[in-house]
């Protein structure tokens, strides 16, 4: 009797024991799924985060851009234009250009030619440096299906637009336009990605396939 006793508290002891085993188990495998909750979704705003400061900081850079140039402008207005000798520019995107959103300055960052230096690489803006008549093109660039949409801007004015559209996850296509406008000293170009967000333009430093350039005809 008492040996079945004796047993009967050691079976109930182990299964105590195993009890508690799954419980701690199933308790830390909580614990393990909310911490990757947790670092995913600190993750994911941290990124959120930086991708909006870098947008801001491109836009505070263009309005200064815009500010400078209207300040200049207005202690100039009665003095008569110098127009330099040539004002011509192509630029490019260095890296690729990826996770642009809607409205967002397409980031042209490198020059392959920039006469008269009335594009600025840190702001991707053209500043018209003389009145004149200018011609504009650009070149968007996708590869693979969905598509993206650029447009060329003068003070926030579309003026054009272009769209890569390929039709197979295999395909490159590129969307070209351009323009012959009028326009004033201080007017900032731009190209603007729009429709889409967190849109990829494919480019690099070798394969130059998404460009932006700009020409003076003829001052007036």
């Amino acid at each position: 009797m008492v040996f079945r006793f004796l047993v009967g508290c050691a079976l109930i002891s182990i299964l105590h024991r195993n009890y508690v085993q799954s419980d701690d188990f199933n308790l830390q495998a909580r614990i393990d799924q909310l911490e990757k909750k947790i670092e995913f979704e600190k993750e994911s705003t941290l990124q959120t985060c930086k991708k909006m400061n870098a947008q801001l900081q491109e836009e505070v850079l263009s309005l200064r851009t815009i500010i400078t140039n209207v300040q200049q402008n207005g202690t100039l207005t009665n003095k008569r234009q110098s127009p330099p000798e040539l004002v011509a520019f192509t630029a490019y995107i260095e890296n690729g250009a990826g996770h642009i959103s809607n409205g967002q300055i397409i980031p042209f960052d490198r020059t392959v030619t920039n006469l008269g230096n009335a594009f600025n690489i840190h702001s991707h803006t053209f500043v018209c440096p003389v009145d004149g008549l200018y011609m504009f093109s650009f070149v968007v660039s996708h590869y693979g299906r969905g598509e993206v949409l650029g447009k060329l801007v003068i003070d926030g004015v579309n003026i054009v637009d272009a769209i890569a559209n390929p039709v197979a996850d295999d395909h490159d296509q590129q969307g070209v336009n351009m323009a012959v406008v009028q326009a004033r000293r201080g007017q900032a170009v731009q190209v603007v990605n729009y429709l889409y967000n967190d849109a990829w333009y494919r480019t690099d430093e070798i394969n130059r396939f998404s460009t932006f350039s700009g020409v003076l005809l003829q001052a007036t």
